[in-house]
């Protein structure tokens, strides 16, 4: 059983391609057997990995030596099959796409929540706004209660919802949350900068609240929470989710979808399956093209050929 990991921190790193090497090849010798990713920008890392808990456990002791990571902890989850296919280690330009400039994610963002004081706003009936900052599909398989869906499709779109329909709540609290936490925290610098009084992140995401709150009987999260591994969502006790899920929208499949002719047991939905059916089309296509135009090339060439051979010939005899 491999443990599954995610953890992300922002932090000034002024070398992150120097960090990449280091990683890559600290991965590559004392962790043969870990799969996942790993992103790295001048504001920070990002990352979801597994592998056997030894191999876990020594890269967190290397990861911690450095002081910018000293005190980043894992959140963790188990998996009996592989989760991730590959080891990838990047540089990008944002840990977590926003694309607005100069939203200070280190040293600006929102208060941290804990699980404990979030569960204990709800049952105060606190007033505050709360936000999924997560995308659409996300917040369909699952969510907290009486939470504001943007009905985003990108994290990109969210600064333009919050301009578009919270500009008049600069004074309500506000809490917001997301898978680990790293959307969140960024949703509060960019709400910060904008003008928000009373900005709340839920510490650590919905994941260290489903480990914190596996024990109570009654919890505030209704349904399964999505992850971006094999396993698709994770039900409230931190088990892949038993509800079948798209693996290309990662959308839950409702029984209208299951149901109908088009849909093959454990496949994609009907509008992905229908999508990746004319992107092969279209790839047919093209390669029936790329086909046409080298047999048209090549009888040029062999014309051209042809006629320069024929030259030749009556160059000789003459």
């Amino acid at each position: 059983m491999d443990t599954v990991i995610s953890f992300y921190k922002f932090v000034p790193i002024e070398d992150p391609r120097a960090l990449q090497g280091e990683l890559k090849k600290f991965v590559e010798t004392a962790c043969p057997n870990m799969r996942g990713s790993i992103l790295l920008a001048t504001e920070g890392i990002n990352s979801g990995l597994s592998a056997p808990q030894m191999e876990i456990d020594a890269f967190g002791a290397y990861l911690r030596q450095d002081p910018r990571f000293s005190d980043i902890q894992f959140k963790e989850s188990y998996y009996e099959a592989i989760s991730y296919r590959r080891m990838l280690v990047k540089v990008r330009k944002e840990i977590v796409t926003m694309g607005i400039p100069d939203v200070d994610s280190i040293h600006d963002t929102g208060a941290f929540l804990s699980p404990a004081t979030l569960d204990q706003w709800y049952k105060e009936k606190r007033p505050m706004i709360v936000v999924d900052t997560r995308n659409d599909y996300e917040y369909q398989l699952g969510t907290f209660q009486d939470a504001i869906n943007p009905k985003t499709t990108s994290f990109r779109q969210f600064p333009q919802w919050v301009e578009e329909n919270l500009s008049k709540e600069k004074d309500t609290p506000i809490v917001t949350f997301c898978t680990g936490g790293i959307r969140c925290e960024k949703a509060t610098a960019f709400m910060r900068k904008a003008g928000f009084k009373e900005v709340y992140q839920l510490d650590g995401g919905i994941l260290r609240y489903l480990e914190a709150t596996k024990t109570q009987p009654e919890i505030h999260w209704e349904g399964d929470c999505v992850v971006f591994d094999k396993r698709k969502g994770l039900d409230r006790f931190l088990n892949p989710t038993a509800k079948p899920m798209c693996f290309v929208c990662l959308g839950e499949l409702t029984p209208a979808i299951t149901a109908s002719r088009s849909y093959e047991a454990g496949e994609a939905c009907i509008p992905c399956s229908e999508k990746m059916e004319l992107h092969a089309k279209k790839r047919q296509e093209e390669g029936r093209k790329k086909q046409a135009l080298y047999q048209e090339n090549r009888k040029r060439v062999l014309a051209a050929t042809k006629k320069q051979y024929a030259s030749a010939i009556d160059m000789t005899d003459a």
